[in-house]
């Protein structure tokens, strides 16, 4: 997301340009619940109940899977981490979508890091210092 944030305002993608692979981005992601079908952590008829209670209290899948004590804590954990490592990034999408070409986002993520460093190295500095 920072880096996405860091190329609008470096002008190289307009802000509808963001919020559109954002949006495409969230709507691949793979849902907590086939995750906890694949991990058989829950049946599909806990799903279904848990998108029952959801769609009357809006609260987020996970939470009611740990509030009914069909997952713990940690379970939900693991699979927001599965969530993540299954999540395409978001540079994949502005290529696709012709935003940008996949050189220029590795030499702009390149640039990005760079910059992220020099700001952590410089931030140790003034602990160092302070």
């Amino acid at each position: 997301m920072q880096f996405g944030i860091h190329l609008v305002r470096c002008g190289l993608i307009t802000s509808e340009q963001f919020v559109d692979a954002l949006e495409r981005k969230l709507a691949q992601r793979t849902p907590i619940g086939r995750l906890a079908l694949e991990a058989g952590w829950l049946s599909m008829h806990q799903i279904f109940e848990i998108l029952e209670i959801q769609s009357a209290t809006h609260e987020r899948f996970g939470r009611i899977a740990v509030d009914q004590g069909w997952i713990t804590e940690s379970q939900l954990n693991d699979l927001l981490l599965r969530q993540m490592q299954r999540d395409r990034l978001i540079e994949e999408f502005l290529v696709e979508m012709g935003a940008l070409s996949r050189e220029r986002v590795e030499a702009e993520l390149d640039h990005f890091r760079q910059k992220q460093t020099d700001a952590r190295d410089a931030c140790e500095l003034v602990a160092l210092t302070g």
